[in-house]
């Protein structure tokens, strides 16, 4: 599915059994929630019961329960159909305001995700629609479904009391590792996505996850690289897709990395994205001459859905003179040769770097990356020996959060 090269770095196996090994151990269900099959069905399910009843689907959720689905949405809807489904990810009152205020809620589902049911953004954004909804004199439940967890949290409580339609984030997966449950099948599948798809590709990267193979399991390689760099003292990972629907992937990621392995003053890796070849003229001085203090992950599609050729002037004297290099090629090798530019002249100034290779962009090989990242960041943890899978960091500033508009209410 994915081809990987490494520049600057050696890579050994070391650590493989281990590693694994310590996954096995731990209460993990990320990697089998591609394995969910009669959750699939009743997502698909319900999908086909509503299709028609609605023109547009808007998400209520933040951080691990939005990021996901905006990257499925930018990545492989059309961009025509991208306002169908919105994102309300933030509590910016413009924000809010400019994805709600031309709704027809008798044409919209809401979709609440939040795994705890208590987080302030999502629950503040959910009542705001709520009320909006009950003041057209519509009745909630049949506008609203929640994504949320199985048995306990506000919204369970909500669903069960008010009998709303409901979805599960299995308990023993964080928000962050979450994009392969209903929390992004789930609205993919209500805009019209063929899940099946990101769930195939899914499956064949944790078929070579939990592979004790240390040439054949991609994960673990990844893993290693960014380990045994981070231990050189790299401690920023560039994450340089050259492909702008990419972009919301390299987001979506550096959630994935930052709260996973950022969880003391001892150990953290600083995610960046950097979008090729765009960035090339506003990152890539830094990267060249600057500190020597990052590892650079290429990632490059080898078939564009548009290609086409650059249409050159060959009858224009002075266009030929500067540009005749570009005679007869097309705007995808452009850009793949922008990026070999781009990856040599950081391997001459000896750079660490990978590069992965991706067929084409579509759900199959989506499904593949979200979990190639998943699985490597999760065995990154067991290499840097911290727990990749909580966020004690995230808990404190909510906790203050409500303290300060608790004393603003005394």
């Amino acid at each position: 599915m994915f081809r990987l090269e490494f520049d600057n770095y050696e890579y050994s196996g070391e650590g493989i059994s281990e590693s694994i090994a310590g996954l096995l151990e731990k209460d993990l269900g990320f990697y089998d929630l591609v394995m969910r099959e009669d959750e699939h069905i009743e997502i698909k399910n319900f999908a086909s019961e509503v299709s028609g009843e609605y023109d547009r689907v808007v998400v209520l959720g933040i951080g691990g329960s939005a990021l996901g689905i905006k990257t499925i949405r930018d990545t492989i809807l059309p961009k025509k159909d991208r306002d169908d489904l919105r994102i309300i990810d933030n509590v910016d009152p413009d924000f809010v305001y400019e994805n709600t205020y031309d709704l027809d809620l008798e044409r919209t589902l809401f979709v609440v995700i939040t795994k705890s049911g208590g987080t302030s953004e999502t629950m503040s954004l959910f009542m705001n629609m709520k009320a909006k909804v009950e003041r057209a004199g519509l009745e909630y439940k049949d506008k609203f479904v929640f994504v949320t967890d199985p048995e306990n949290g506000l919204l369970r409580k909500i669903a069960d009391r008010d009998d709303v339609k409901t979805f599960e984030v299995p308990q023993n997966v964080g928000g962050r590792y979450s994009v392969l449950s209903a929390v992004g099948l789930l609205p993919a599948a209500l805009a019209g996505v063929n899940i099946d798809e990101l769930i195939n590709g899914g499956k064949v990267i944790r078929d070579l996850l939990l592979r004790d193979d240390e040439d054949e399991n991609i994960c673990f390689r990844m893993a290693k690289f960014q380990a045994d760099n981070y231990k050189d003292g790299i401690n920023i990972n560039v994450l340089f897709p050259y492909s702008n629907h990419l972009l919301r992937f390299g987001e979506w990621y550096a959630q994935l990395l930052a709260e996973s392995i950022g969880k003391s003053q001892d150990v953290g890796i600083t995610p960046v994205t950097a979008l090729g070849a765009t960035d090339q003229h506003s990152q890539l001085q830094l990267y060249s001459d600057g500190p020597d203090d990052k590892m650079y992950q290429f990632l490059r599609v080898n078939e564009f859905q548009n290609d086409m050729k650059i249409a050159l002037d060959t009858e224009d004297d002075l266009i030929m003179e500067k540009f005749e290099f570009l005679n007869g090629v097309k705007f995808g090798e452009l850009l793949n040769t922008e990026l070999e530019g781009t990856r040599e002249s950081l391997c001459e100034k000896n750079r660490p770097s990978l590069s992965l290779d991706i067929n084409k962009i579509d759900a199959e090989n989506l499904g593949g990356l979200f979990m190639l990242y998943e699985g490597s960041t999760a065995l990154l943890g067991e290499l840097l020996e911290v727990d990749a899978f909580n966020q004690p960091g995230v808990e404190r500033s909510k906790v203050l959060t409500k303290e300060f508009l608790a004393k603003r209410n005394d």
